[in-house]
C-alpha cells in the first residue's frame, strides 16, 4: 500500500510499525508552483529524509501525476511511502490480562468510515487512550485513515480484537473491566450523563456504537453502564407541543472526545 501526506509518512517512518519499501518525493526541480510553497515542501522533504533509519528504504523523485497515480488521491502532499500494513501492537488476550488499569480504551464496534477512524485516532492520541480495533468487519488502518489522523494512527497503541462484539464484551466483564456504552439513553437501561461518572478506578473501555441505533441488545446485556452527553439547548418541536434536545446525538468522534476528556477529568 501507499501512505501519503507529510504527517502520515513521517509518523510511519519514525514509529517503525510498518515495513517500508520505498519513499516517493515530488521532483521539485520540475515544479511550477510559486516559490513559497516550493520552499515549504522542500523543508518537509528534508525532515523526512533526516528521519530515515540507518538503513533507509529506496528514495525516488517523481512528478505530481505519478504520485497521484500511486496513491489514487490528488492530495498527496508531495510524498508517498510504499509500505506494509500497520499491524496491531498487541493481541486482545494479552491486553485483557494486564493487571494494571492503564489508560482508557476505546472500542468502536461498528466503524466503517476511514475518515471517522482517523479522527478517533487523533482523539486517542490527545488523551492517551488505547484503541481496540475490531479485526473482522471494521475498517482497518488504511492510507486514508492514517492521513485523516494526521499520522497519529501510526504510533498510538492499537489492540487487535478478533472476536465479535458480544463475545468481546462478555470476556471483558469476566476480567472485571468496566464497560461503558457511549450512546443516547436506552429505554431499558439506566443512563447517566458522563459528567456524573465517578473517577476511574479500574480498567475501563468506552464502547462506541452506531450514531443512530446505538448498540444491539445482545451487546447491551454485557455493559456496566451507559454514559451520554446531555444537550443543554432545547427547541420546540414543530409537530408536537413537547420539548426535545436540539441535538439528540453527536457523531461518534465528538461523543468519544467529550466522553474521554470528561472521564479523565482533563
Amino acid at each position: 500500500m501507499f501512505l501519503y501526506g507529510f504527517e502520515s509518512v513521517l509518523a510511519a517512518i519514525v514509529s517503525r510499525r510498518r515495513i517500508t519499501q520505498c519513499i516517493y518525493l515530488r521532483n521539485l526541480s520540475k515544479a511550477r508552483d510559486p516559490l513559497s510553497p516550493i520552499i515549504q515542501e522542500y523543508r518537509r522533504q528534508q525532515d523526512i529524509l533526516r528521519s530515515l533509519p540507518h538503513l533507509p528504504p529506496k528514495v525516488q523523485y517523481v512528478d505530481r501525476n505519478e504520485l497521484t497515480r500511486l496513491c489514487e488521491d490528488i492530495q498527496t502532499g508531495g510524498v508517498a511511502l510504499q509500505c506494509g500494513e500497520r499491524a496491531p501492537d498487541q493481541i486482545f488476550d494479552k491486553w485483557l490480562r494486564e493487571p494494571l488499569p492503564g489508560p482508557l480504551a476505546v472500542y468502536p464496534v461498528s466503524m466503517r468510515d476511514p475518515i471517522n477512524l482517523g479522527a478517533l485516532g487523533r482523539t486517542c492520541a490527545a488523551v492517551g487512550a488505547t484503541l481496540l480495533l475490531p479485526m473482522s468487519h471494521a475498517i482497518g488502518i488504511t492510507p486514508a485513515a492514517s492521513k485523516a489522523s494526521r499520522g497519529t494512527l501510526e504510533y498510538i497503541r492499537v489492540v487487535g480484537v478478533p472476536t465479535k462484539g458480544p463475545e468481546t464484551l462478555r470476556r471483558m466483564r469476566q476480567q472485571n473491566v468496566c464497560v461503558l456504552a457511549a450512546m443516547t439513553p436506552h429505554p431499558h437501561f439506566e443512563a447517566a450523563p458522563v459528567t456524573q461518572r465517578p473517577p476511574i478506578t479500574q480498567k475501563t473501555v468506552v464502547v462506541l456504537g452506531n450514531e443512530f441505533d446505538g448498540l444491539p441488545d445482545e451487546m447491551m446485556q454485557h455493559v456496566s453502564g451507559i454514559i451520554h452527553v446531555p444537550s443543554p439547548r432545547r427547541v420546540d418541536s414543530i409537530r408536537t407541543t413537547t420539548h426535545r434536545p436540539l441535538l439528540d446525538s453527536l457523531n461518534v468522534n465528538s461523543a468519544a472526545a467529550i466522553s474521554l476528556i470528561t472521564l479523565l477529568q482533563l
